[in-house]
């Protein structure tokens, strides 16, 4: 041990402390660089101080790294250090550099790190901003050195602008964020997080206000107050920043003048399902997500009350002829701006990648919207309905703010309700057709175009009623399809007629208006074009309804090719038509009397009448009536006749809504009390229908359908197959100026043309009351057919258009040698359940359209006029 160290050992530790050492070395090494007094003792610290005046890549860079794959080199044997902490783990680099703001527990490795993050604890117009650009005309300035330089990358061509390494990856499962920056890594980890798990960021004082008129705008970033202050400036007066960042996307001109946006810009040309959702909404049973934070701000707010919602400023106006459009957004502006566009200028870019699917749209919600059509009914996301209608006794709920507005309109009187400027017009040649909504443009043009050519959509919506096969593409019109199910006295009827002293209420919005027509004077009513017309050979039936025309259409087919696919599926019952609405009908044949909806009611005062055909009710109102109304002019059924002399000048009359059998009283209570067999009988060897089952079977199916018709559609089914005119004398000159009976349209052979209406009789009522009709006999005669043994139809004053078919020869010897004209119609006897008899009227052969119909009364008619036509009553041929 030295003596020094002898004597310190024994000093007290105090004494050490008290005389530090004090350097007595001269800084005799001066640096000679102009305005630098720096001054060493050292020879080497001056050379190492020199190399900071010379420019940064003179300065020899002695110190390199020797961490794998990095070049980095320095002249500071400190910096090496301070650098090659980089490359340990985060969580071991020593950060020795706190900050003691209030509050805050930043640390950091870096001094000046430090010192640059506590002048974000300074008010932002205290920050001292040292880093200017020097870029012409570009005044920006900043207190950060890092911030000027990726600033000034902003005035490069966008190719030449450096890259970072995206080196900080985010480790969450199946996410691949990564960024150049940790910060950002930090902060989209938290989206990970819990909504409730989130740190919150403390309130900054918002101490930049706008100075404009009537704005209350505050923030706590002076950048953003300059940009909002920018918004009151005149469109042509806003600083433009030019866009150098361009999107690369197929025929897509987008720019911006700021990288993030390109990268959210692109992320709108990828699929829809491939869109990172990572915002997602917090709301109770709520589970909106969307890519865009702004988006999810925006939706939370339709979780608020209507009046705790924020209102912004509506600046951005529309400066359109006549429109006061405004919004507080400039994208909502430019969007509104292209609807004054034409509907074929307006750009598309939003197309749906379905397959087989070319919808596109300027709207993304509009596609988003479309794209759900595809998804199975159930897999459908379903909004909640906040918004109600608060009319009295009014249920309506809608997810939307602006459906609920509409539907509230519903509930002011007509005169009240605001009108749209119907703006949309169709192009068509001789359409006036308008509208103020473009999509109904848009359909009702398709009812221009050829059936073959218009866009079908499919048939998602599927009504789940038993034994219904109705599908649509609308859930719309779904709804208003399971009404129809309904009982009709519980179907809400919305839509009633304001007119004086009407109460016509119904359910459906349409048949009001066409309801509300009837009020108008008959010149006034408007007529809608009928744009749908049958091409048809000789056919000039047109429609204003596209049913209507695939309905009149199938009327030119076959009776046998007629698709009927409404089927009775009650037990042994092989009933089929081409009407749901027949087959509903037919139905209700099948229930018990006392169980058959009785809808219709009469109205006559102290009469509780009801019965479940219209027909029926239309009958029994008559009773109502004064007995002078009930002449003898009006058609009605054949009663008992009484003694008059008159009847023998009475001319035949005919009604094509004669009823398939009527009777005298006593003969009607004679079928009444039989018990129903259950089995009808058509009679086919009369006449040689061949034994085919297909054609019976087909006989049989059309007889059943007719059967079930009530007056008003066996009148339209007799006007529409048969008409009458009157003979020009060219066959029978005996016929000339007679009625005769020529086909409305082609008819096939084995087509049931209808019934030959009239009334039954016995032989005991027709003789008992020969002595009371008198002559009136001869004409009872005249058009009288036996059905069978001891019964006879006669059509005379109570028969339809069928009772005017001529025969086509009378068996004379005047006729021989004459070209008479071909049979082509007969008759065909059939019996219901109950026995009672009805003949029918079928072709025998394909007729055309105008031919006239011929049939054979038989030889024994014309030899005694008295006489009925004997029908065989051979039953081996019945079926």
């Amino acid at each position: 041990m030295s003596i020094y160290q002898q004597v310190e050992s024994h000093l007290p530790a105090q004494s050490l402390q008290a005389h530090p050492a004090v350097s007595t070395k001269r800084k005799v090494h001066k640096c000679d660089h102009d305005q630098c007094d720096y001054s060493t003792d050292k020879k080497s610290n001056l050379k190492t101080h020199q190399q900071t005046h010379l420019p940064a890549d003179q300065r020899p860079k002695v110190h390199k790294c020797d961490h794998d794959q990095c070049d980095y080199s320095t002249e500071y044997k400190q910096n090496l250090k301070t650098h090659q902490q980089t490359h340990l783990p985060a969580d071991q680099r020593p950060k020795v550099h706190k900050c003691d703001h209030d509050q805050c527990d930043y640390s950091t490795d870096r001094k000046g790190d430090l010192k640059t993050h506590q002048q974000t604890h300074l008010p932002a117009d205290q920050r001292p901003k040292v880093h200017k650009c020097d870029h012409d005309q570009c005044d920006y300035s900043t207190d950060k050195k890092s911030h000027l330089k990726t600033h000034q990358q902003t005035h490069l061509p966008a190719d030449q602008r450096p890259q970072r390494p995206k080196v900080h990856k985010c480790d969450h499962d199946q996410c691949d964020y990564s960024t150049e920056y940790k910060q950002n890594l930090k902060t989209h980890q938290q989206t990970h997080l819990p909504a409730d798990q989130r740190p919150q960021r403390p309130q900054r004082p918002k101490v930049h206000k706008c100075d404009h008129d009537q704005c209350d705008y505050s923030t706590d970033r002076k950048g953003d107050l300059k940009t909002h202050q920018q918004t009151h400036l005149p469109a042509d007066q806003r600083p433009q920043r030019p866009k150098v960042h361009k999107c690369d996307h197929d025929q897509c001109d987008y720019s911006t003048d700021r990288k993030g946006d390109l990268k959210t810009h692109q992320q709108t040309h990828l699929p829809a399902d491939q869109r990172p959702k990572v915002h997602k909404c917090d709301h109770d049973q709520c589970d909106y997500s969307t890519d865009k934070k702004s988006n999810l701000k925006t939706h939370q707010q339709t979780h608020l009350p209507a009046d705790q919602r924020p209102q912004r400023p509506k600046v951005h106006k529309c400066d359109h002829d006549q429109c006061d459009y405004s919004t507080d957004r400039k994208g909502d502006l430019k969007t509104h701006q292209q609807t004054h566009l034409p509907a074929d200028q307006r750009p598309k870019v939003h197309k749906c990648d379905h397959d087989q699917c070319d919808y596109s749209t300027d709207k993304k919600s509009n596609l988003k919207t479309h794209q759900q059509t595809h998804l199975p009914a159930d897999q459908r996301p379903q909004r909640p309905k906040v918004h109600k209608c608060d009319h009295d006794q009014c249920d309506y709920s809608t997810d939307k703010k602006s459906h609920l507005k509409t539907h509230q309109q519903t509930h002011l009187p007509a005169d009240q309700r605001p009108q749209r400027p119907k703006v949309h017009k169709c192009d068509h040649d001789q359409c006036d057709y308008s509208t103020d909504r473009k999509g109904d443009l848009k359909t009702h043009q398709q009812t221009h175009l050829p059936a073959d050519q218009r866009p079908q959509r499919p048939k998602v919506h599927k009504c789940d009623h038993d034994q219904c096969d109705y599908s649509t593409d609308r859930k719309g019109d779904l709804k208003t399809h399971q009404q129809t199910h309904l009982p009709a006295d519980q179907r809400p009827k919305v839509h009633k007629c304001d007119h004086d002293q009407c109460d016509y209420s119904t359910d459906k919005k349409s048949h009001l208006k066409t309801h509300q027509q009837t009020h108008l004077p008959a010149d006034q009513r408007p007529q809608r074009p009928k744009v749908h017309k049958c091409d048809h050979d000789q056919c000039d039936y047109s429609t204003d309804k596209k049913s209507h025309l695939k309905t009149h259409q199938q009327t030119h087919l076959p009776a046998d090719q007629r698709p009927k696919v409404h089927k009775c599926d009650h037990d042994q019952c092989d009933y089929s038509t081409e009407y749901k609405q027949n087959l509903k009908t037919h139905q209700q044949t099948h229930l018990p009397a006392d169980q058959r909806p009785k809808v219709h009611k009469c109205d006559h005062d102290q009469c509780d009448y009801s019965t479940d055909k219209k027909s029926h009710l239309k009958t029994h109102q008559q009773t109502h009536l004064p007995a002078e109304a009930n002449k003898i002019d009006d058609v009605q059924i054949i009663k008992q006749e009484p003694v008059c002399n008159y009847w023998y000048n009475v001319k035949h009359r005919t009604d094509n809504r004669a009823p398939l059998w009527a009777a005298e009283s006593s003969i009607k209570q004679e079928f009444t009390e039989l018990e129903p067999n259950k089995k009808t009988r058509t009679y086919f060897s009369q006449i040689g229908i061949p034994k085919n089952d297909g054609v019976r079977s087909r006989i049989n199916q059309a007889i059943s359908y007719y059967k079930c018709l009530n007056h008003e559609d066996r009148e339209r089914y007799l006007n529409e197959r048969l008409s009458v005119q009157k003979h020009d004398g060219s066959i029978f000159s005996e016929l000339k100026d007679q009625d005769e009976v020529i086909a409305n349209r082609d008819l096939a052979q084995w087509e049931i043309l209808g019934h030959y209406a009239g009334k039954h009789y016995t032989d005991d009522s027709y003789s008992n009351g020969a002595n009371s009709m008198g002559t009136i006999l001869t004409n009872i005669d005249r058009y009288s057919f036996n059905t069978t043994q001891g019964q006879f139809i006669s059509g005379f004053r109570s028969g339809n258009v069928t009772t005017l078919i001529n025969a086509c020869k009378t068996y004379s010897e005047s006729e021989n040698g004459r070209n008479l004209p071909e049979q082509n119609v007969s008759y065909m006897r059939h019996t219901d359940e109950q026995g009672k008899w009805i003949v029918f009227i079928i072709a025998l052969k394909d007729i055309k359209a105008g031919v006239r119909l011929w049939t054979d009364y038989g030889k024994q008619y014309w030899e005694s006029m008295g006489s009925t036509i004997e029908i065989s009553d051979n039953e081996d041929d019945a079926e």
